[in-house]
């Protein structure tokens, strides 16, 4: 039995007379005092009777005007929702409607973050963000890695060919290295070889190029009057290699201090010794030098020593004076060099202080006339061709 629902009478008023009274039912609430509308009709809360068609109150569903305080504002918005078809209580289901993915949705971006971009971003500070990518960071890590396995790949390659300088390999078939003590051992032994032999012939098959030399070492021990040097000391140089030979200097040193330095070529055959810079680098012999006193410089390996008070020679203003003497005989004689020529500072080099006779590749003339003392003189020295100990030199080539 629903229970008994009262109605309310409202008579509006707006100048021109009186309208009629609409009866609108009460919903069991206490209704709020009477309002004025802005700009509306006066409001008069009445209790007449019902009107409308049929007998029945007209409803209103919404009121003209603006409420004037939150709790009238509630009672309309209360009002709508008790109006309304829908049920407030029911649960409501939502369809989703198949989306169009072939338009692609145009973005917009916030416009907030468009502003703190302006405000904190600088512009001489931008590379820094694409720096702060990963792809960027992986390539720079790429690339000091790359750096630094190329120096290590070099430096294992570079290891390797100090190695192969000081030790090559014997027989390219079986790749075998020569260690380094073996190789100077073999220097060595054929440079003991070549000095102990007893003539030309037997000397010819310890001799770098022998068929160019036998003709100049045939003559040469012919008219001999040396004897073989008894070494004391040996010492051998750091090899030069060309890739098919190298080439060691050998300083042997003969009793009362004499060094004499030779070349000594290693090859896949043996060592040969290069007799030509050892006994005579150019193409007259000493014997034939001495006899002809040629005024033309010719190439000449001798010994060499700075004149000493025990020589007797008088010295001679300008000039430097050395005493000079071949192999190939026992005979000394004393070369001169003026004092401003270039020739001196290259033999002082070659000599360099040290004692007794040092062997160098000088070439030679005679002066029978002109300024300064009258016979030998040197007019120059091939340093380059030949070591003595530290001096830089060139070994000759295959």
């Amino acid at each position: 039995m629903e229970p008994a629902v009262s109605s309310e009478e409202f008579t509006m008023r707006d100048g021109a007379g009186e309208r009629p009274t609409i009866s609108v039912p009460a919903r069991g609430r206490r209704e709020p005092e009477p309002v004025v509308a802005e700009n509306a009709a006066e409001v008069v809360r009445k209790r007449p009777a019902g009107f409308g068609k049929g007998g029945k109150p007209v409803q209103f569903t919404k009121i003209v005007g603006r409420p004037q305080t939150s709790f009238d504002g509630h009672a309309v918005a209360q009002d709508n929702r008790a109006d309304s078809a829908i049920d407030p209580d029911a649960p409501v289901q939502v369809g989703y409607a198949k989306q169009d993915r072939s338009v692609q949705p145009v973005y917009q971006p916030n416009k907030l973050s468009i502003v703190l971009d302006g405000v904190f971003s600088v512009p001489g500070l931008r590379w820094l963000e694409v720096l702060d990518t990963r792809w960027v960071r992986y390539g720079v890590l790429l690339f000091f890695a790359g750096i630094i396995g190329s120096l290590v790949v070099w430096r294992m390659v570079d290891s390797m060919s100090e190695r192969a300088s000081v030790a090559r390999v014997d027989d390219g078939e079986t790749g075998v290295v020569v260690p380094m003590e073996r190789r100077v051992e073999r220097v060595r032994e054929a440079v003991e070889g070549f000095l102990g032999a007893g003539g030309a012939g037997e000397r010819l098959r310890y001799v770098y190029d022998a068929e160019r030399a036998q003709p100049r070492m045939a003559r040469f021990y012919g008219e001999w009057k040396g004897v073989d040097p008894k070494v004391e000391r040996w010492e051998v140089g750091t090899p030069r290699d060309n890739g098919v030979t190298a080439w060691f200097p050998v300083t042997f040193v003969e009793g009362g201090g004499r060094r004499t330095t030779i070349a000594v070529m290693e090859s896949e055959e043996g060592c040969t010794v290069d007799w030509e810079n050892f006994v005579s680098y150019g193409e007259v012999s000493w014997s034939d030098f001495l006899r002809d006193r040629r005024a033309q410089p010719e190439a000449m390996r001798v010994f060499l020593r700075v004149v000493g008070a025990e020589d007797g020679v008088v010295a001679v203003p300008g000039f430097r004076g050395f005493r000079v003497r071949h192999r190939g005989g026992d005979e000394e004689m004393t070369a001169w060099v003026s004092e401003g020529s270039r020739v001196l500072p290259v033999l002082g080099e070659v000599i360099a202080g040290r004692p007794g006779w040092v062997s160098a590749n000088a070439y030679l003339s005679f002066s029978e006339g002109g300024p300064g003392p009258a016979g030998m003189r040197i007019d120059d020295v091939v340093r380059n061709r030949w070591q003595d100990s530290e001096v830089e030199c060139e070994f000759p080539k295959p």
